[in-house]
Formats: C-alpha cells, structure tokens, sequence
C-alpha cells in the first residue's frame, strides 16, 4: 500500500515537472517567434525568406513522456489489476496517451506482441522460460516506436522474451 503511495506521489510529481517544462518551452518559443515578427516586419526585401519558428517541431518533450508512458504501461502489466490505484494509473496512461494522439503522435503498442525479424526495432532477447521453441514475444519496452503525422521519428528499443 505504501508502495502504491509513494508511485502515485512520483507519478504526480514527475508530471509537475513536465508541466514547467512545457511552460518554460511554450515561453521560449512565444518569444522567439514574438522576435521573429518584428525581424519580419523591418525587413524589407522580398528575396529574403524566414522560417517561421513554430513550424519547427522539436519532439523531445513528447519523446520523454511517451517514454514514460511505456514506463508505467510495462509496470501495469506486472502488477495485479486488484492492487489499489491500479484503474486510476490505468486511466491516466490513457489520457496521457490521447494527448499524444490528439498532438498527431502515435504510440505502437508492442508489448506481449509476437516479435518479427522483418520489424523496424532494437531488440534485446532473453530466454522465456514459458515459451516454447521458436516463439519470440516483446516482454519490455525500452523505448516506443513514436510516429509523428504517420513518420517514424523514434524507433522503439524493446526486450524479447525467447524459447529455446
């Protein structure tokens, strides 16, 4: 029960910390682009061309939580669903997720997949002792494969569980 608290405590925590994060970010790029206008409006000659700054994407505040996202998912499914506070984590990597979705990410779901050579991944594999030989399952997320507007912008990293 203790456990529980004190990652339900981290779990809030960590996501205060995300929040000023994305403050911080969210400012910086406001001011930039608030720069940027007024480079825009001195300028005048037309052959010069400027990159508006929100244009460019930088994925590595959704990269970070979507490694969170596999974090917690892999940790979910190695605990019991009747363990107090299971549904509520539960329910809030799903929300966490559908940010995601709705900021055009999309989050592979791969773990207790069966694995495949031909899958575009970094695989660790290690022996499955339930397994029989010949089968090869996806057991950890590392990292997940993220696509960004339907293009791999991270590759996942994942442990494969084996028969021998």
């Amino acid at each position: 029960m203790e456990i529980l608290f004190i990652l339900l405590a981290s779990i809030v925590l960590f996501f205060c910390g995300l929040t000023l994060q994305l403050t911080s970010v969210i400012s910086y790029f406001l001011t930039k682009n608030k720069n940027l206008q007024k480079i825009v409006d001195e300028n005048e000659d037309p052959k010069v061309e400027i990159v508006n700054i929100s244009t460019i994407t930088d994925h590595s505040f959704a990269k970070r939580v979507a490694d969170e996202i596999a974090r917690m998912t892999t940790n979910l499914s190695r605990m019991e669903e009747s363990v107090k506070g299971f549904k509520q984590i539960k329910a809030s990597v799903r929300k966490l997720e559908q940010s995601l979705n709705s900021n055009q990410y999309e989050l592979e779901d791969l773990l207790n997949k069966p694995y495949d050579n031909g899958m575009n991944l970094q695989a660790t594999f290690i022996e499955g002792e339930d397994l029989n030989e010949g089968d090869a399952i996806i057991t950890r997320i590392i990292k997940p494969q993220i696509n960004y507007k339907g293009k791999l912008i991270q590759a996942a990293q994942v442990e494969v569980s084996q028969g021998f």
